[in-house]
């Protein structure tokens, strides 16, 4: 079977990373694997050798004549190398993967990897209006596929995220860090670092030696470092900026928090799971934290908005080690309930359906 995975840049995101991983682990089970850009030429996420790469360049300002011009070359290449199943990455990939599908015999499935709901705008609004002409879907919440017609969703799936295996070792929960961890873009509009930081001030009261570590780097982060100073806590806030091995920074760390308004299926949540770390989350947009997080006792769920009960939550694991110590082993378990090999099964098993489809594309609803 011939695969092409379609994704704008392989730039340093969950969607990217994702999409990488499947590309190498469908290539890995033998199938003809194509993963195709056209924005982006530097490559943050590691692709196989057993993985062709198409690269296309497109010179233009203008986004929409990109746009089309993006579409018309990868109807060519759809054309010239008629793969069986096109897997799309996000609104733009699967606006621009349908249209390029047309007159090819060329099955699409578009990968929805964030808020619907939430992430809102002229141009995300057109692109995800026409998903409802692929030939299925894949979602990582049941809160997200509830947005999509009835028709698209009926020849859908939901399969969330894989925990990647690492080499890093899960350290002992008593050997840890006084440190509370969170991991995430620096941009308080989705992400809510001025929350997690005004929940901080309200643990560094009473917890003076504890520090909080912030992993990434965005375009608010002289913000949210100003934020810091005005709340009095900068010097218990430790900026590590964009890591290479967040894995290891997690690793000694006693809680990880996650103040998010709305996600797709955060990596960061999965990834502090694997390593013991027991996760408190906001209720985030479109949903899937409580049956990630709380339902399985791995930590806690908050409502969005709520610093006082954040706080309350992060006061509480610090305090209670064996409860913690608890929940860092429910939260290992992450790694029976998403290895792997059991979403790449899913996957498989669902491109699979697809091929041998004979539902017509088209709206309802």
């Amino acid at each position: 079977m011939k695969i092409l995975i379609v994704i704008s840049e392989l730039k340093y995101s969950g969607a990217a990373k994702i999409a990488a991983w499947l590309a190498n682990s469908l290539a890995e089970s033998d199938l003809d694997v194509t993963l195709l850009t056209f924005l982006g030429e530097k490559d943050s996420q590691i692709v196989n050798k057993n993985v062709k790469q198409v690269k296309i360049k497109i010179d233009d300002t203008s986004r929409w004549k990109r746009t089309l011009k993006a579409i018309r070359q990868i109807h060519k290449t759809i054309a010239k190398h008629k793969y069986n199943v096109l897997i799309s990455f996000l609104p733009l990939e699967g606006f621009v993967s349908v249209l390029a599908s047309v007159h090819t015999k060329t099955k699409v499935i578009v990968a929805e990897r964030s808020d619907p709901y939430n992430e809102k705008s002229i141009p995300a609004n057109i692109f995800r209006f026409f998903f409802r002409f692929a030939d299925g879907a894949v979602f990582q919440s049941s809160g997200a596929m509830a947005y999509y017609p009835r028709k698209l969703k009926q020849n859908s799936r939901i399969i969330e995220n894989p925990v990647l295996r690492s080499n890093v070792p899960m350290i002992p929960y008593e050997d840890r860090y006084d440190e509370i961890v969170s991991v995430s873009r620096m941009e308080i509009k989705q992400k809510r670092q001025d929350l997690l930081l005004k929940a901080f001030a309200i643990v560094a009261e009473t917890k003076k030696t504890v520090k909080l570590k912030l992993i990434g780097d965005g375009p608010d982060m002289d913000d949210i470092k100003a934020l810091s100073k005005e709340l009095g806590i900068y010097e218990q806030v430790i900026f590590i900026g964009k890591s290479s091995d967040v894995l290891k920074e997690i690793s000694h760390s006693k809680v990880f928090v996650f103040a998010s308004d709305f996600e797709g299926m955060p990596n960061a949540i999965l990834e502090a799971l694997s390593m013991g770390v027991p996760v408190i989350t906001t209720d985030y947009s479109p949903g899937g934290a409580i049956e990630l997080v709380s339902a399985k006792e791995r930590g806690f769920v908050v409502p969005r908005g709520n610093e006082k009960l954040l706080a309350e939550k992060m006061i509480y694991t610090l305090n209670h080690a064996d409860r913690a110590a608890e929940m860092s082993a429910n939260a290992v378990e992450i790694y029976t309930d998403n290895s792997e090999t059991e979403i790449l099964k899913r996957w498989m098993e669902y491109i699979t359906h697809i091929a041998h489809c004979e539902m017509k594309r088209g709206a309802e609803d």
